[in-house]
This record gives structure tokens, sequence and C-alpha cells, in this order.
């Protein structure tokens, strides 16, 4: 038996308090699973589709469950080390640097701050829930896009997620 901040883990079957909802254990299971089809049956626009999909739930997840039961995230992802390692390179390689691309040629009735937004924490959602496994994404490009404009950054109240951490600065900005 391991023991983990207080949560024990048997022969790879995480034990869960009463206090916390599989709910979201569940719908996780099932997007890494998913994705372990990513390069295999899941190809071109269909594989841009699945990951940017993947990637808003992710920030979803994360905002609605997991940024307040971090320890338990983490335990559960240690069962998933290979997908999300085959995961990240899909991530880093094409997600990050595709979103680049698509945020530098926004079309004008579209809030490139938003957008940007929206990428950026989706990454640190990504890095919050599986950096601890696989490193962290990097997102240079978008890190100053979002610096550079900060200062004229124009945003709605009702644009800011629900429980948008205030560590999410750019939301705020």
């Amino acid at each position: 038996m391991k023991k983990f901040a207080g949560k024990a883990k048997f022969s790879g079957v995480n034990i869960i308090p009463k206090d916390q909802n599989p709910e979201y254990l569940a719908k996780l299971k099932k997007m890494l699973e998913s994705a372990d089809e990513w390069g295999k049956g899941i190809r071109g626009f269909d594989l841009e589709i699945a990951q940017e999909t993947f990637m808003d739930t992710v920030g979803s997840l994360c905002f609605d469950y997991f940024q307040n039961h971090e320890e338990e995230a983490k335990i559960f992802t240690l069962d998933y080390e290979s997908s999300i390692s085959t995961i990240f390179e899909f991530i880093n390689k094409e997600y990050v640097s595709h979103m680049y691309y698509k945020l530098q040629n926004i079309s004008p009735e579209i809030s490139g701050w938003v957008f940007a937004c929206k990428i950026k924490t989706n990454i640190e959602a990504f890095n919050f829930l599986f950096g601890h496994v696989v490193g962290k994404l990097e997102d240079p490009g978008i890190q100053t896009y979002l610096e550079e404009r900060k200062e004229s950054a124009d945003i709605a109240w009702s644009e800011i997620p629900q429980n948008a951490p205030k560590s999410h600065w750019w939301w705020y900005a």
C-alpha cells in the first residue's frame, strides 16, 4: 500500500474519499482513453478537432473541479502515464503551434484577447493536471501575445469563465 497525502492507493485502484466526485474522474479517464487513438485512427482535421475538444475539456474540468482537488488529480493521472506521454507529444507539437497560428490569423469579429485567454487557460490546466507526469507545455508565442496586449485588453465580465482563478491574470487584465 502506498500513501500519498493521506489517500490510499491499492494495486492501481484509487480510493476516493466520499466527499469527492468520481464523475469528474470518469470524464478524465474517458478523455485519456479516447486520446490513445490520436495518430492511429484519428488523423488530419479530425485530429485537430479532437485536440481542441480535449484541451477545452481539460480547461473546464480543471475550473469546475480539479483546481480544488489537486492531490486527487495527481494520484489518478499516475495510472495513465503512457497515455499522457503520447498526448503530450501531440499537444506540445501540434495544438500549441496550431492555436498560435489561429490566433495570428483571427478574424476581426472575434476577440483575439478572449481566444488567447482560452488557449492560455487550457495550457495551464494541462500543466496543472499532467505536468507532474510529463513536464510542462511551452507556449512562448501565446504568452508573448498576452504580455504585449495586456494594457489594451478589453474583456467583459461575462466572458470570464466561472471559477477562473485569480492566478489566471489574463482574464482579469
